[in-house]
């Protein structure tokens, strides 16, 4: 769905769903919840313990040189850079 799609079935400006998508504009949840089921879907949200996981991820990354790091950032980038590539290849034919 477009910009001008989504503003047109949420009865809003162009611009204003452009200043939400790129950042300028932080939206109230209410208005968030409301784009997002003009999309077709719902908004959830819950409280959940935090995941520790991440620290002792975040730990072991650490133990790494920052080549090796780096090497992990380009090879990740690499693989969501392919997967955006298919998608949009599904999507557009």
């Amino acid at each position: 769905m477009t910009q001008g799609e989504l503003a047109a079935r949420a009865n809003t400006a162009h611009s204003a769903i452009a200043r939400r998508e790129s950042g300028r504009v932080n939206p109230a949840l209410e208005t968030l919840q409301k784009l997002v089921h003009t999309c077709g879907s719902e908004l959830r949200s819950e409280i959940a313990p935090i995941d520790a996981s991440s620290a002792v991820e975040l730990e072991s990354k650490m133990t790494l040189s920052p080549k090796q790091r780096l090497d992990q950032l380009v090879q990740a980038v690499s693989f969501l850079q392919a997967g955006r590539t298919e998608m949009a290849k599904l999507l557009h034919g």
